[in-house]
């Protein structure tokens, strides 16, 4: 966690409101990522599992017993 000291109460309360300020700056920043991260996994299980009936596909086409 970020820690600002400061003498000055009113620059505390500043200060305050900025580390609030980049908590949420870094959550949001978090949360886009998880998101990200989310979307990479579908997509290569979108690849894999299209990879796969392709290859069912195939099997069938040419008889073989799957």
């Amino acid at each position: 966690m970020l820690v600002i000291l400061s003498g000055n109460l009113d620059n505390f309360f500043i200060n305050h409101d900025i580390n609030i300020g980049f908590l949420t700056f870094l959550s949001d920043w978090r949360s886009i990522l998880l998101n990200q991260q989310t979307i990479l996994k579908i997509f290569i299980f979108d690849v894999i599992l299209s990879i796969l009936v392709r290859h069912v596909t195939l099997l069938k086409v040419t008889n073989f017993n799957v």
